[in-house]
């Protein structure tokens, strides 16, 4: 992708000392390890230059951008405090998410009272009516629940003028199956880029995607979803960006992952949002995560021992990057929907524990 022109946006990167950048994984509930790595880095005056976020990540990355730490630190109180109803409104399950609202079901799926459902049944005419306008009710369902809390909270923090350093997340459209890596610089509209970030943090299945969302350029993209589909961990933009600035610049990633490098194990009962997020989030960007994150140490490490220089398959020269890759050991995070209080606060101490070991290494 082609990246912004800084100068003119006012941002600045350092020549003589470390340029530091956030790269945050997917993970859902998770996401809570990372606020742990985060927060030992500020406090030991590590504020990262530029920030790359998916999903969870998306959200922390872009109040950081934009020097609004203390909203994403609200809103995970909050969850630790409320659960999921911070950031969602459940429609087809019960308020912790994790069992089916038989009420909310019957209501979205038959259209009359009981009695007159007895009354159809007992024609052939009547139970075809029936049968029809279940059909039509379920083809209307496009998800478990709805995120408008989240993209409530966002639409009221997100300006573009407020970023002073540079953000990117990426989403990926149902409509034409493309992935989108943007930023602030793409749009013109606050709350169009607020919806953007509410997309990438939008798994499917368990949250309606994002109808549409209109570009500066005009352009209007679609049916937009959790960007960790398609790229869990945004390394390769990281390195275009890096290998867009000049060589006197160095930089260094910090590398964040939720966990979605372990599917661990989970019990054999699963509903729909278990299984959309044990799918998406637990299975398959586990393996586009370490798939990416493989990929990039082994050519990393081929850069660093080569005594000649290597090419890539456009003919530029690969160069080695400086970074640190933070993540949990499996099955330490727990279950991606789980809430509770003292899986959260477990979840962060983590994150401080892998950071400060990082630090100090």
């Amino acid at each position: 992708m082609k990246f912004a022109d800084y100068h003119l946006l006012g941002f600045q990167f350092s020549e003589e000392e470390t340029n530091y950048a956030y790269i945050g994984s997917g993970g859902g509930f998770k996401g809570s390890f990372t606020q742990g790595i985060r927060d030992v880095y500020l406090e030991n005056g590590i504020v990262p230059a530029a920030e790359f976020g998916i999903s969870v990540n998306a959200l922390d990355g872009a109040m950081q951008a934009m020097n609004k730490r203390a909203v994403n630190r609200q809103l995970w109180k909050a969850i630790e405090e409320s659960g999921p109803a911070s950031i969602t409104v459940p429609l087809l399950l019960k308020a912790d998410m994790k069992s089916p609202d038989m009420g909310a079901i019957r209501e979205a799926l038959l259209p009359e009272s009981l009695t007159t459902i007895l009354f159809r049944l007992a024609t052939p005419k009547g139970k075809k009516r029936l049968g029809e306008d279940i059909k039509k009710r379920f083809a209307k369902i496009k998800s478990v629940a709805s995120n408008k809390p989240l993209l409530d909270l966002l639409a009221q923090h997100v300006r573009i003028k407020d970023f002073v350093r540079p953000f990117y997340c990426g989403a990926v459209s149902l409509t034409d199956g493309k992935y989108y890596l943007l930023g602030p610089e793409d749009f013109d509209d606050d709350y169009e880029l607020a919806k953007f970030i509410c997309a990438s943090a939008t798994m499917p299945i368990v949250w309606e995607p994002i109808a549409s969302v209109r570009l500066k350029d005009g352009r209007i993209l679609t049916n937009l979803v959790d960007g960790g589909l398609w790229d869990n961990s945004p390394l390769s933009a990281y390195i275009d960006f890096v290998n867009s600035r000049p060589k006197s610049e160095k930089w260094h990633a910090i590398i964040a992952n939720c966990g979605c490098g372990f599917t661990g194990t989970v019990g054999t009962d699963l509903n729909i949002a278990q299984i959309a997020t044990r799918s998406l989030l637990d299975v398959a960007l586990a393996a586009i995560f370490e798939g990416d994150v493989a990929r990039f140490l082994q050519v990393n490490h081929l850069v660093k021992q080569s005594p000649v220089e290597l090419l890539s398959e456009n003919g530029k020269p690969y160069r080695h990057f400086d970074y640190t890759l933070i993540q949990p050991m499996a099955d330490e995070l727990g279950d991606t929907l789980d809430t509770s209080p003292e899986i959260l606060q477990k979840r962060y101490a983590y994150g401080r524990e892998y950071a400060l070991d990082a630090i100090i290494k």
